[in-house]
């Protein structure tokens, strides 16, 4: 989004504080309880949403060196991501070709030598060749290393983002995955934000339950009345949607003081928070001078879900000073703990709730469009592959 943009994005807010409300739904939305509880519907989820459909990984940046790599789980699949010795992507199931270990826990590093194995050492480059097999000429004489290299993952960097698809069979094309969005988000020059961290949260929620933490502002003066209600207006935000999620911008408290001001000198980093949903499971927030990211994955059962919360900064050069350092330390503590300490205790305490109630509905109302958005698309590409996998707009054929 250039400057005009944004600044008619804010003009649009400032309409919404003066009405006293907010972009609204045509009518309120109904989600039955089992679709957060059922097993069957997590089983299908994980295979026809989660191995079929690219995943966020993380800005360029993360993968500034050769080397740099991210390892993970996508629902039951373990993955590597790294940017290999010519600078390119390069994504594999993270499983040993001898005997299937776990090559990598999951985490961040960047590896100076390539992969080796923590069972029996075996090795491989940052293609993912095999490299060398201890024993090899007497224990494995007929092996070919060409047929044992690591089994390769379609893996796409696109206006700074890098996406992942876990599943070897599929492919998938990023700019008909991303769409009109594709645009806006080439915008924020994602690839030049200076990474700084990665933390995952395991959540007692089902994914989807997790996902509509991040959906709406209607909670935030009775969740987080000391901390994002002193920054941000509650339950006013605009919505624009795309074929594989959606863009919403919430006004800071700010922007009532900075509206007085001369357009041209209204600080667009600070008078809204930008948030882009990527389906199926990934939110990018532009607030307050930083870049946040939040990919919700599957756990290991319905009840389970986990949480990638990365930061990043807007400039591309790491702080410069020991206070700059600590007061982003500081920064990305606190919203960890709102997140563990105010919005978690609330949605793990519904998720055993629902337990009780499996013959309940949940209503979303239409000032949280957010909600509706989300749950749509996630109905829409479910029917879509439980039709067949007539094309989708998305992902993988």
């Amino acid at each position: 989004m250039n400057r005009a943009a944004l600044v008619a994005e804010l003009k649009t807010l400032c309409r919404l504080i003066d009405d006293r409300t907010t972009q609204l739904a045509p009518e309120t939305m109904q989600v039955h309880v089992e679709e957060y509880l059922d097993a069957g519907s997590f089983e299908r989820e994980l295979e026809l949403i989660f191995r079929r459909y690219p995943c966020f990984v993380g800005f360029s940046s993360q993968f500034a060196r050769p080397g740099d790599y991210c390892a993970l789980h996508i629902g039951e699949t373990p993955v590597i991501v790294m940017r290999n010795a010519r600078g390119e992507m390069q994504a594999f199931l993270n499983f040993c070709r001898h005997r299937g270990s776990q090559l990598l826990l999951d985490g961040t590093g960047c590896l100076q030598k390539g992969i080796r194995c923590p069972y029996h050492s075996w090795s491989y480059d940052l293609d993912g060749a095999l490299r060398t097999v201890p024993y090899g000429d007497k224990g494995f004489p007929q092996l070919s290393k060409a047929e044992h290299s690591l089994i390769p993952l379609q893996v796409e960097e696109k206006h700074g983002l890098v996406f992942v698809l876990p599943d070897p069979r599929r492919s998938f094309d990023i700019d008909e995955f991303l769409g009109d969005m594709g645009a806006e988000l080439d915008s924020w020059s994602f690839a030049d934000r200076h990474y700084v961290e990665t933390r995952n949260y395991t959540v007692n929620v089902n994914w989807k339950l997790n996902l509509d933490t991040f959906g709406e502002s209607y909670h935030f003066s009775t969740v987080h009345p000391e901390t994002f209600a002193k920054k941000t207006y509650e339950n006013i935000a605009t919505l624009k949607e795309f074929p594989n999620g959606h863009r919403a911008c919430h006004p800071a408290l700010v922007l009532n003081e900075m509206r007085r001001q001369p357009e041209e000198d209204w600080n667009l980093n600070f008078a809204m928070s930008v948030v882009y949903y990527i389906f199926p499971s990934t939110i990018l927030f532009i607030v307050r001078g930083h870049m946040e990211t939040f990919t919700l994955l599957p756990g290991r059962r319905p009840d389970e879900s986990i949480t990638r919360h990365q930061m990043y900064l807007l400039d591309s050069a790491a702080p410069s000073s020991e206070g700059d350092r600590k007061a982003i330390q500081e920064l990305f503590d606190m919203v960890s703990h709102v997140l563990q300490n105010e919005d978690y205790p609330i949605v793990e305490r519904m998720q055993r709730n629902f337990l009780g109630c499996r013959d309940q509905k949940v209503t979303f109302g239409r000032n949280e469009s957010g909600l509706h958005s989300m749950h749509k698309l996630l109905r829409r590409e479910m029917a879509r592959q439980l039709n067949g996998g007539s094309k989708p707009r998305s992902p993988a054929a």
